[in-house]
């Protein structure tokens, strides 16, 4: 495409009066491998203009590309690129008629896509960015999650970013699937997005999280300013210390977290001193409890000291 006919192509996409058949016709000038780079230069202006709609943009070219599939058929790997890129932009619904099982343009099917991009880890269509700059819907990235769960790239993809999210409504509505929260039981998550009420329950309640930074999970807690998810969050994190293989590690864990709280709270005030001081007496039980059990065990052969 020459110069004068991108801008032609991008003129028509930002223009009010839209017209896709307009468009379509401009972007069929397009080489089909230089489909992503043309689609992606136009998208870039929401990037650089604060005037144009990134949402209205977004669903304009959905517009084209679903058309020029309908009547070319739009290679798979650009239709996924263009999906996971800019999906997250719209809202489930409009997702659902471009991905949906039923209503969906673009058939495809999980099976399929494992064969077709098997070992493909990195491959290009796999660009869905959860701390992108611009503002994504989070249930939409829910969504997408789930509709192409079964796609082992994909969700080896989300594993690897989701610990670097910033965004405590993506990474909530990604833990809402259930086999997603499952998966993400190692992930370490940032901590403002741990403290969200939101993702927080859902880490509790999947235990999401690594045993060993189960503190991280109780100090969210300490700070939540909902008591119910603190006191599930202490129960979930002090049930962890109790279900310690070994006397040694339930007292070990439990110490660790009374050491922490007087590190990290030291300073508390108000209600949080007050939770500070119940979670303190908790593990100090934990842990003495664990000593006991220990020395008792220890001591039928002499080794109680």
């Amino acid at each position: 495409m020459s110069y004068d006919n991108y801008k032609a192509f991008e003129r028509s996409m930002l223009d009010p009066q839209f017209d896709v058949r307009n468009s379509l016709e401009l972007l069929a000038q397009t080489h089909p491998d230089s489909l992503y780079e043309t689609i992606k230069n136009v998208m870039h202006t929401a990037n650089i203009d604060s005037d144009v709609d990134r949402v209205q943009l977004t669903e304009r070219m959905f517009e084209v590309v679903s058309l020029r599939h309908q009547e070319q058929r739009v290679a798979k790997p650009l239709y996924l690129r263009l999906l996971l890129a800019y999906g997250p932009v719209l809202n489930p619904d409009q997702l659902k008629k471009l991905m949906g099982e039923e209503e969906g343009v673009f058939k495809f099917d999980v099976a399929d896509l494992n064969q077709s991009f098997e070992g493909m880890y990195m491959h290009p269509a796999l660009a869905i960015s959860l701390n992108a700059r611009h503002s994504v819907n989070g249930e939409s990235v829910g969504y997408i999650c789930k509709r192409l769960w079964g796609w082992y790239a994909l969700e080896d993809h989300l594993a690897r970013q989701v610990g670097r999210c910033e965004n405590p409504a993506v990474v909530g509505a990604l833990l809402e699937h259930e086999p997603f929260a499952l998966m993400a039981r190692n992930f370490t998550l940032q901590r403002a997005v741990l403290e969200d009420p939101r993702v927080l329950a859902h880490v509790i309640t999947h235990k999401a999280y690594k045993t060993s930074d189960a503190f991280r999970v109780l100090s969210a807690g300490i700070r939540t300013p909902d008591p119910a998810l603190f006191q599930a969050a202490l129960d979930a994190v002090s049930g962890w210390s109790r279900d310690e293989s070994t006397y040694y590690m339930q007292h070990a864990s439990a110490q660790v977290m009374c050491v922490l709280l007087n590190k990290d709270f030291r300073s508390a005030t108000g209600v949080t001193k007050e939770r500070v001081a119940i979670a303190d007496a908790i593990f100090s039980e934990i842990g003495n409890g664990a000593r006991k059990g220990r020395e008792q065990h220890l001591s039928p052969v002499g080794m109680s000291r």
